[in-house]
Protein backbone atom coordinates (compact mmCIF):
# COMPACT_ATOMS: atom_id res chain seq x y z
CA UNK A 1 0.00 0.00 0.00
CA UNK A 2 2.76 2.11 0.70
CA UNK A 3 4.64 1.23 -2.38
CA UNK A 4 1.55 1.72 -4.24
CA UNK A 5 0.69 5.70 -2.55
CA UNK A 6 4.58 6.42 -3.58
CA UNK A 7 3.93 5.70 -7.07
CA UNK A 8 0.89 7.49 -7.19
CA UNK A 9 2.58 10.55 -5.54
CA UNK A 10 5.54 10.37 -8.12
CA UNK A 11 3.11 9.98 -11.37
CA UNK A 12 1.19 12.95 -9.98
CA UNK A 13 4.05 15.30 -9.93
CA UNK A 14 6.22 14.21 -12.41
CA UNK A 15 3.13 14.79 -14.59
CA UNK A 16 2.48 18.73 -13.55
CA UNK A 17 6.56 19.18 -13.91
CA UNK A 18 6.47 18.01 -17.99
CA UNK A 19 2.81 20.36 -18.20
CA UNK A 20 4.78 23.18 -16.19
CA UNK A 21 7.88 22.75 -17.58
CA UNK A 22 8.06 21.86 -21.15
CA UNK A 23 7.04 25.62 -22.65
CA UNK A 24 10.04 26.82 -20.74
CA UNK A 25 12.84 24.14 -20.63
CA UNK A 26 15.44 24.45 -23.48
CA UNK A 27 18.74 23.41 -23.47
CA UNK A 28 21.62 25.81 -24.91
CA UNK A 29 24.34 22.86 -24.97
CA UNK A 30 22.28 21.74 -29.02
CA UNK A 31 22.49 24.48 -32.11
CA UNK A 32 18.74 23.74 -32.43
CA UNK A 33 18.01 24.35 -28.17
CA UNK A 34 14.46 25.05 -28.17
CA UNK A 35 13.00 22.41 -30.48
CA UNK A 36 16.06 19.95 -29.49
CA UNK A 37 15.80 20.74 -25.82
CA UNK A 38 11.93 20.34 -25.81
CA UNK A 39 11.96 16.80 -27.33
CA UNK A 40 14.81 15.50 -25.13
CA UNK A 41 12.69 16.65 -22.18
CA UNK A 42 8.90 15.54 -23.38
CA UNK A 43 10.85 11.94 -24.21
CA UNK A 44 12.13 12.03 -20.91
CA UNK A 45 9.36 12.75 -18.98
CA UNK A 46 7.24 9.99 -21.11
CA UNK A 47 9.67 7.30 -20.06
CA UNK A 48 9.80 8.35 -16.51
CA UNK A 49 5.85 8.42 -16.87
CA UNK A 50 5.77 4.83 -18.52
CA UNK A 51 8.29 3.26 -16.03
CA UNK A 52 6.26 4.44 -12.70
CA UNK A 53 3.30 2.76 -14.99
CA UNK A 54 5.42 -0.52 -15.28
CA UNK A 55 6.41 -0.75 -11.91
CA UNK A 56 2.83 0.63 -9.90
CA UNK A 57 1.30 -2.99 -12.75
CA UNK A 58 4.26 -4.99 -11.47
CA UNK A 59 3.44 -4.20 -7.35
CA UNK A 60 -0.69 -4.36 -8.08
CA UNK A 61 -0.60 -7.18 -10.18
CA UNK A 62 -3.16 -5.34 -12.09
CA UNK A 63 -3.43 -3.30 -15.35
CA UNK A 64 -5.90 -0.39 -15.61
CA UNK A 65 -6.69 1.39 -18.99
CA UNK A 66 -8.84 4.34 -18.99
CA UNK A 67 -10.49 5.20 -22.22
CA UNK A 68 -12.73 7.74 -24.37
CA UNK A 69 -14.45 7.75 -27.49
CA UNK A 70 -12.19 9.79 -28.92
CA UNK A 71 -9.11 7.68 -28.13
CA UNK A 72 -9.04 5.99 -31.86
CA UNK A 73 -9.16 9.61 -33.80
CA UNK A 74 -5.46 10.26 -31.46
CA UNK A 75 -4.19 7.02 -32.33
CA UNK A 76 -5.52 7.38 -35.83
CA UNK A 77 -3.80 10.91 -35.76
CA UNK A 78 -0.61 9.52 -34.49
CA UNK A 79 0.12 6.71 -37.27
CA UNK A 80 -0.94 9.04 -40.20
CA UNK A 81 2.20 11.10 -38.62
CA UNK A 82 4.47 8.03 -38.24
CA UNK A 83 3.91 6.77 -41.53
CA UNK A 84 4.09 10.67 -43.44
CA UNK A 85 7.42 10.89 -41.22
CA UNK A 86 8.50 7.08 -42.34
CA UNK A 87 7.43 7.20 -46.13
CA UNK A 88 6.16 10.96 -47.53
CA UNK A 89 8.66 12.98 -46.07
CA UNK A 90 11.76 14.23 -48.04
CA UNK A 91 13.57 15.06 -44.88
CA UNK A 92 12.94 12.08 -42.23
CA UNK A 93 15.82 13.98 -40.16
CA UNK A 94 13.92 16.83 -39.48
CA UNK A 95 10.41 15.06 -39.53
CA UNK A 96 11.99 13.08 -36.16
CA UNK A 97 14.62 15.01 -34.54
CA UNK A 98 14.86 18.53 -35.91
CA UNK A 99 12.96 19.86 -35.62
CA UNK A 100 10.75 16.75 -34.84
CA UNK A 101 7.35 17.62 -36.00
CA UNK A 102 6.34 14.06 -36.58
CA UNK A 103 7.82 12.86 -32.82
CA UNK A 104 6.76 15.76 -31.37
CA UNK A 105 2.94 15.10 -32.75
CA UNK A 106 3.63 10.97 -31.65
CA UNK A 107 4.92 12.44 -28.40
CA UNK A 108 1.96 14.78 -27.51
CA UNK A 109 -0.63 11.71 -28.40
CA UNK A 110 0.74 9.65 -26.27
CA UNK A 111 1.36 12.37 -23.43
CA UNK A 112 -2.62 12.51 -24.20
CA UNK A 113 -3.29 8.65 -22.82
CA UNK A 114 -1.22 9.42 -19.68
CA UNK A 115 -3.42 12.48 -19.20
CA UNK A 116 -7.02 10.28 -19.22
CA UNK A 117 -5.60 8.16 -16.36
CA UNK A 118 -5.31 10.95 -14.10
CA UNK A 119 -8.25 11.52 -11.70
CA UNK A 120 -10.87 14.44 -12.54
CA UNK A 121 -9.00 16.72 -9.92
CA UNK A 122 -5.70 15.93 -10.57
CA UNK A 123 -7.06 17.15 -13.72
CA UNK A 124 -7.97 20.24 -12.76
CA UNK A 125 -4.60 20.75 -11.19
CA UNK A 126 -2.93 20.19 -14.47
CA UNK A 127 -4.98 22.77 -15.88
CA UNK A 128 -3.95 25.84 -13.28
CA UNK A 129 -0.38 23.86 -14.00
CA UNK A 130 -0.30 24.68 -18.08
CA UNK A 131 -2.06 28.16 -17.55
CA UNK A 132 0.15 29.30 -14.56
CA UNK A 133 3.39 27.77 -16.91
CA UNK A 134 2.00 29.59 -20.02
CA UNK A 135 1.63 32.77 -18.27
CA UNK A 136 5.49 32.61 -17.24
CA UNK A 137 6.12 32.06 -20.98
CA UNK A 138 4.23 35.11 -22.19
CA UNK A 139 5.61 37.38 -19.81
CA UNK A 140 8.95 36.56 -20.69
CA UNK A 141 7.96 37.51 -24.27
CA UNK A 142 6.23 40.78 -23.16
CA UNK A 143 9.53 41.51 -21.19
CA UNK A 144 11.58 40.62 -24.40
CA UNK A 145 9.06 42.66 -26.26
CA UNK A 146 9.62 45.16 -23.83
CA UNK A 147 13.54 45.58 -23.89
CA UNK A 148 13.76 44.59 -20.41
CA UNK A 149 15.29 41.08 -21.99
CA UNK A 150 17.64 39.83 -24.84
CA UNK A 151 15.15 41.24 -27.81
CA UNK A 152 12.91 38.61 -29.71
CA UNK A 153 13.53 35.92 -27.27
CA UNK A 154 10.72 32.87 -26.66
CA UNK A 155 10.64 30.44 -24.91
CA UNK A 156 9.43 28.56 -27.44
CA UNK A 157 12.38 29.20 -30.09
CA UNK A 158 10.13 30.09 -32.99
CA UNK A 159 6.82 33.09 -33.13
CA UNK A 160 4.80 30.33 -34.43
CA UNK A 161 5.67 27.68 -31.93
CA UNK A 162 4.52 30.90 -29.30
CA UNK A 163 1.29 31.53 -30.95
CA UNK A 164 -0.11 27.83 -32.08
CA UNK A 165 0.58 26.91 -28.23
CA UNK A 166 -0.72 30.18 -26.65
CA UNK A 167 -3.93 29.38 -28.75
CA UNK A 168 -4.16 25.85 -27.86
CA UNK A 169 -4.14 26.96 -23.66
CA UNK A 170 -6.32 30.22 -23.71
CA UNK A 171 -9.31 28.24 -24.28
CA UNK A 172 -8.21 26.21 -21.41
CA UNK A 173 -7.77 29.41 -19.71
CA UNK A 174 -11.40 30.48 -20.94
CA UNK A 175 -13.19 27.62 -19.74
CA UNK A 176 -11.04 27.44 -16.05
CA UNK A 177 -12.85 31.05 -15.35
CA UNK A 178 -16.01 29.99 -15.98
CA UNK A 179 -16.34 27.00 -14.47
CA UNK A 180 -14.21 28.19 -11.09
CA UNK A 181 -15.98 28.67 -8.04
CA UNK A 182 -13.55 30.29 -5.90
CA UNK A 183 -12.94 34.32 -6.53
CA UNK A 184 -9.43 33.90 -6.97
CA UNK A 185 -8.91 30.98 -9.45
CA UNK A 186 -10.98 33.13 -11.46
CA UNK A 187 -8.89 36.23 -10.87
CA UNK A 188 -5.77 33.54 -11.33
CA UNK A 189 -7.11 32.15 -15.03
CA UNK A 190 -8.48 35.71 -15.57
CA UNK A 191 -5.34 37.56 -15.39
CA UNK A 192 -3.70 34.67 -17.45
CA UNK A 193 -5.73 34.50 -19.84
CA UNK A 194 -5.30 38.52 -20.57
CA UNK A 195 -1.43 38.24 -20.17
CA UNK A 196 -1.75 34.66 -22.67
CA UNK A 197 -3.63 37.32 -25.41
CA UNK A 198 -1.05 39.36 -25.15
CA UNK A 199 1.51 37.14 -25.95
CA UNK A 200 -0.66 36.23 -28.62
CA UNK A 201 -1.08 39.62 -30.23
CA UNK A 202 2.81 40.17 -29.57
CA UNK A 203 3.91 37.40 -31.52
CA UNK A 204 2.02 38.16 -34.39
CA UNK A 205 2.79 41.71 -34.53
CA UNK A 206 6.45 39.95 -34.96
CA UNK A 207 5.68 37.71 -37.95
CA UNK A 208 3.38 40.78 -40.01
CA UNK A 209 5.36 41.89 -43.23
CA UNK A 210 7.98 44.55 -42.78
CA UNK A 211 9.27 43.19 -39.60
CA UNK A 212 12.48 42.05 -38.62
CA UNK A 213 11.06 38.30 -37.75
CA UNK A 214 8.99 38.51 -40.42
CA UNK A 215 7.80 34.47 -41.62
CA UNK A 216 7.10 36.73 -45.05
Amino acid sequence: ILTTKILKFLNRYVFYAIVFLFPLFFLPIFPNYFETGKLLFLTSGLLLLAIIKIIGTLTENSFKLSTSKIDIFVVAFSVIYLVSGLIASPNKLASFFVPGTATFIILSCLFYFFTTQLQQNERKDVEMVLVVSTLIAAIVQIFSFSGVIQKNFSTFGNLLASITYYMAVLPIAFHCIFKSEKLWKKMLFGAGSFIVLVGIFISVYLVLPGKDTSII
